[in-house]
Protein backbone atom coordinates (compact mmCIF):
# COMPACT_ATOMS: atom_id res chain seq x y z
CA UNK A 1 0.00 0.00 0.00
CA UNK A 2 0.90 3.63 -1.01
CA UNK A 3 -0.02 6.37 0.87
CA UNK A 4 1.08 9.78 -0.97
CA UNK A 5 0.08 12.73 0.99
CA UNK A 6 1.24 15.67 -1.58
CA UNK A 7 1.95 14.79 -4.84
CA UNK A 8 3.31 18.25 -5.92
CA UNK A 9 5.41 20.81 -4.34
CA UNK A 10 6.54 24.03 -5.01
CA UNK A 11 10.38 24.85 -4.27
CA UNK A 12 11.41 28.14 -3.80
CA UNK A 13 14.34 28.82 -5.89
CA UNK A 14 17.84 28.70 -3.88
CA UNK A 15 16.65 26.62 -1.21
CA UNK A 16 17.11 22.79 -0.37
CA UNK A 17 14.24 20.68 -1.09
CA UNK A 18 13.74 17.66 1.27
CA UNK A 19 11.96 15.08 0.21
CA UNK A 20 11.41 12.20 2.76
CA UNK A 21 10.31 8.31 1.37
CA UNK A 22 9.37 6.03 4.73
CA UNK A 23 9.19 2.87 4.58
CA UNK A 24 7.79 0.24 7.21
CA UNK A 25 8.40 -3.20 5.85
CA UNK A 26 9.52 -6.91 6.77
CA UNK A 27 12.08 -7.56 5.62
CA UNK A 28 13.53 -4.39 5.68
CA UNK A 29 13.78 -2.56 2.35
CA UNK A 30 16.04 -0.65 0.65
CA UNK A 31 15.10 2.94 -0.38
CA UNK A 32 15.98 4.75 -3.48
CA UNK A 33 15.46 7.49 -5.21
CA UNK A 34 15.56 8.31 -9.30
CA UNK A 35 14.14 11.47 -11.51
CA UNK A 36 12.50 10.05 -13.88
CA UNK A 37 13.58 11.21 -17.75
CA UNK A 38 16.97 12.11 -16.30
CA UNK A 39 19.41 11.40 -13.08
CA UNK A 40 19.38 13.12 -10.36
CA UNK A 41 20.77 16.55 -10.22
CA UNK A 42 24.92 16.20 -10.04
CA UNK A 43 26.76 17.52 -6.75
CA UNK A 44 23.67 18.85 -5.07
CA UNK A 45 21.93 16.15 -4.41
CA UNK A 46 22.17 13.62 -1.47
CA UNK A 47 20.20 10.53 -0.37
CA UNK A 48 20.40 9.43 3.41
CA UNK A 49 17.75 7.11 5.34
CA UNK A 50 15.20 7.62 2.35
CA UNK A 51 15.59 11.49 2.66
CA UNK A 52 16.74 13.01 -0.39
CA UNK A 53 17.75 17.05 -0.74
CA UNK A 54 18.34 19.04 -3.17
CA UNK A 55 20.92 22.08 -2.84
CA UNK A 56 20.12 25.28 -4.67
CA UNK A 57 16.98 24.20 -6.22
CA UNK A 58 17.16 25.34 -9.74
CA UNK A 59 14.14 25.29 -12.54
CA UNK A 60 16.48 22.24 -14.19
CA UNK A 61 15.87 20.61 -11.40
CA UNK A 62 11.62 20.82 -11.32
CA UNK A 63 10.06 17.25 -12.37
CA UNK A 64 9.09 13.94 -11.05
CA UNK A 65 10.88 12.10 -8.49
CA UNK A 66 10.57 8.11 -7.64
CA UNK A 67 10.74 6.49 -4.27
CA UNK A 68 11.53 3.12 -4.66
CA UNK A 69 11.39 0.50 -1.47
CA UNK A 70 12.46 -2.82 -2.20
CA UNK A 71 13.25 -6.15 -0.20
CA UNK A 72 13.02 -9.46 -1.38
CA UNK A 73 9.79 -9.90 -1.66
CA UNK A 74 9.38 -7.18 -4.45
CA UNK A 75 9.03 -3.54 -4.41
CA UNK A 76 6.86 -0.34 -4.09
CA UNK A 77 6.99 2.79 -5.91
CA UNK A 78 5.80 6.20 -4.94
CA UNK A 79 5.99 9.63 -7.06
CA UNK A 80 5.57 13.12 -6.60
CA UNK A 81 6.66 16.17 -8.71
CA UNK A 82 8.84 19.32 -7.87
CA UNK A 83 8.18 22.32 -9.05
CA UNK A 84 10.16 25.73 -9.26
CA UNK A 85 9.09 28.37 -7.44
CA UNK A 86 10.69 32.23 -8.18
CA UNK A 87 11.55 33.66 -5.37
CA UNK A 88 9.05 37.12 -4.45
CA UNK A 89 10.90 40.26 -3.75
CA UNK A 90 11.80 40.45 -0.01
CA UNK A 91 9.00 38.24 0.90
CA UNK A 92 10.60 34.30 1.77
CA UNK A 93 8.52 31.04 1.75
CA UNK A 94 9.83 28.59 4.90
CA UNK A 95 11.57 26.63 2.44
CA UNK A 96 10.42 23.42 5.00
CA UNK A 97 7.33 24.10 4.72
CA UNK A 98 7.00 23.70 0.97
CA UNK A 99 10.04 20.99 0.23
CA UNK A 100 8.77 18.21 3.01
CA UNK A 101 7.13 15.66 1.60
CA UNK A 102 6.14 12.45 3.58
CA UNK A 103 5.70 9.39 1.15
CA UNK A 104 4.49 6.17 3.81
CA UNK A 105 5.22 3.57 2.02
CA UNK A 106 3.67 0.20 3.85
CA UNK A 107 4.64 -3.03 2.34
CA UNK A 108 4.22 -6.23 5.03
CA UNK A 109 3.93 -9.62 4.29
CA UNK A 110 2.85 -11.61 7.11
CA UNK A 111 4.52 -15.38 7.69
Amino acid sequence: MIKVPDRFLPIEAGSTAAVTCEVFSHPPSVITWIRAFGGLPKGRTSVKNGKLSIENFSKEDSGTYVCTASNKLGSVTAVTTLGFQKKRGNFKINASTYSRLRLIVTHVVSV
